[in-house]
């Protein structure tokens, strides 16, 4: 949501909040995600409005932990009671041990063939070992468990580097640029991947020129990627797979100038800048600086590497046009199985059964007890089986988490508010509209 979007939420919900304490009714915003992973930038923004439930918008597909190494059954069971106790039992009935082992061999069996894909796409990736790294300075985040417990598997607070130098010359991003206008002329720019009208892109693979230009720069980019954030898995970036590449292009004229805020559906996400002479963009990380969060700048054929699960947006172009590449990056060495978790509990609840979406929430929760965002699901699911004291239960759970890790989420802020205002909690609902209100002040335009 933009930041209009969220006060003028927050007001319309502080108006119902009163009018339910004079009358006993209410209306509920609803921000729907979309059901299926069709956006692989996991923003969920599938937006509709006038259902009676809260806004119910997700960071997406989960900022999930957990090595690719399947867990012993013995430390399966979290120790964080804070983060990590498991959903209240009975409301959903399920064999918890088989459920944990089928979809944790199937999140495994779809990495795997993500991999594979990758690798067929973008062969030369293999040569990273014989790269070498350019230089990257370091930007901290503000908790060490912010994605997950001790950051695992990046192992510390510096999850975005800027490099030093360019990994793309300047006549190569002119190049890129070239073809995908070119391409785009003719076949029209679009949103298929990001499924944003806020901008376009055009897949790298569709740009043959292109590609091959990539290809060559790709193992300095991934052995650059995986030594400033991957030491523990091997620094010369060989084991990395490209997910998927786009070329993005905002346009201040025509309206289409930024990326609304989102976590992205893999391990690295590589922002490589192809153009200059526009106003304003910039990656916007939540988890930088202050409150508001801080956006990050790099030069032409310069790179901005985060860790993919980071709350980020491409700040807003205000003049001129921005071209950047975007390289999603999965390794084949780590399995983040309460990510994939979290997307199927998704797709579940777009297809309308929330107990298989709790069920899945309650995998994903054990998996990583230090990600917020499965409890702000698991709220929903249980919304949409009637359970409010459950939902606000979650709720109350997804809110600490992100206090704990000084990472506000408005959405998980209102949606709680507005389940203690079902349950006739009136003092709680009123602290929560204030602090939404308060919350989205930082957060990008």
């Amino acid at each position: 949501l933009s930041r209009a979007a969220m006060v003028a939420a927050v007001l319309l919900g502080a108006v119902v909040f009163c009018g339910v304490a004079l009358s006993g009714w209410g209306l509920e915003l609803s921000v729907r995600p979309l059901a299926a992973r069709a956006a692989d930038i996991s923003m969920r923004s599938g937006r509709k409005s006038g259902r009676s439930e809260p806004t119910e918008q997700t960071r997406g597909g989960g900022r999930g932990f957990s090595s690719s190494v399947l867990p012993a059954a013995s430390s399966r069971k979290s120790t964080t009671a804070r983060a990590g106790d498991e959903p209240a039992s009975g409301r959903v009935t399920v064999n918890h041990d088989a459920l944990l082992a089928s979809q944790l061999a199937l999140n495994t069996a779809e990495h795997e063939r993500e991999c594979d894909a990758g690798l067929a796409a973008w062969p030369s990736i293999t040569c990273a070992a014989a790269a070498t790294a350019v230089g990257t300075v370091a930007r901290s985040v503000r908790s060490d468990s912010l994605l997950s417990p001790n950051n695992e598997p990046f192992g510390t607070r510096d999850l975005v580097h800027v490099t030093t130098d360019a990994v793309l010359p300047p006549d190569v991003c002119s190049a890129i640029i070239a073809e995908a206008e070119a391409i785009g002329a003719a076949r029209g720019w679009a949103s298929r991947y990001t499924l944003q009208d806020s901008s376009r892109e055009i897949h790298a693979a569709e740009l043959p020129t292109s590609s091959t230009l990539i290809g060559a720069a790709l193992p300095g980019i991934t052995a650059t990627a995986a030594a400033a954030l991957l030491p523990l898995l091997g620094a010369d970036g060989s084991h990395l797979r490209v997910y998927n590449a786009l070329v993005v292009r905002y346009d201040a004229s025509e309206r289409r100038d930024c990326m609304p805020a989102h976590s992205d559906f893999s391990l690295l996400t590589v922002n490589i800048a192809l153009s200059g002479g526009h106003a304003g963009g910039g990656t916007w990380v939540q988890a930088l600086g202050g409150e508001a969060g801080e956006t990050v700048h790099a030069g032409i054929g310069h790179a901005v590497i985060h860790a993919g699960g980071l709350w980020h947006a491409g700040a807003r172009t205000t003049a001129g046009r921005r071209y950047i590449l975007v390289l999603f990056l999965h390794s084949r060495l780590f399995v983040d199985h309460a990510a994939r978790l979290q997307t199927r509990a998704i797709a579940a609840l777009g297809a309308g059964d929330a107990a298989a979406a709790a069920a899945l929430l309650s995998l994903a929760i054990q998996l990583n007890p230090a990600d917020a965002e499965p409890w702000v699901q698991l709220a929903t699911a249980r919304r949409r089986s009637g359970d409010r004291t459950g939902a606000l239960e979650a709720g109350r759970r997804s809110v600490a988490l992100g206090s704990a890790a000084d990472d506000f989420s408005f959405d998980a802020v209102y949606n709680s508010c507005c389940d203690a205002r079902a349950v006739g909690l009136w003092a709680e609902a009123a602290a929560g509209f204030a602090e939404a209100a308060r919350g989205a002040e930082g957060c990008p335009e």
